[in-house]
């Protein structure tokens, strides 16, 4: 993996910056802000002709529009409670339906991200069954 950094001096760039790091859920400190830059998707995706590298790009470019920390392991959730495991894109078009923005995730094929509290998440969970 390769990471490029741009520097510059700039004290108020610096305080901006560490407001983005924080605490989440007692874990910490994480960096809160934005994972990835919309024109560098964009820009990516617009220059690459390979399949798998899109349908990542897509989700990523998906997931942007949802300004939250983490995700929800569908499967995880299920195991604990009990519960059947819905199919990701039925969940996510229910949730959709009721008003709550939800789409997968990069970072794991049963997980999908969304504004809904674990809470909201669960009774839909709990509707399938």
């Amino acid at each position: 993996m390769r990471v490029f950094f741009k520097t510059e001096k700039a004290k108020k760039a610096v305080d901006e910056v560490i407001k983005l790091h924080g605490f989440y859920q007692g874990a910490g400190p994480l960096w809160l802000g934005p994972l990835w830059g919309p024109k560098l998707v964009d820009s990516m995706l617009k220059n690459t002709n390979d399949p798998v590298i899109k349908k990542y790009l897509e989700i990523i470019k998906e997931e942007m529009q949802i300004p939250t920390i983490g995700f929800f392991d569908i499967h995880a959730l299920c195991e604990k409670s009990k519960l059947p495991i819905p199919k990701r894109e039925v969940l996510i078009q229910k949730l959709k339906k009721r008003g709550y923005t939800a789409c997968r995730t990069i970072f794991n094929p049963y997980g999908i991200k969304t504004k809904a509290s674990l809470k909201v998440l669960q009774g839909f969970l709990k509707e399938k069954a």
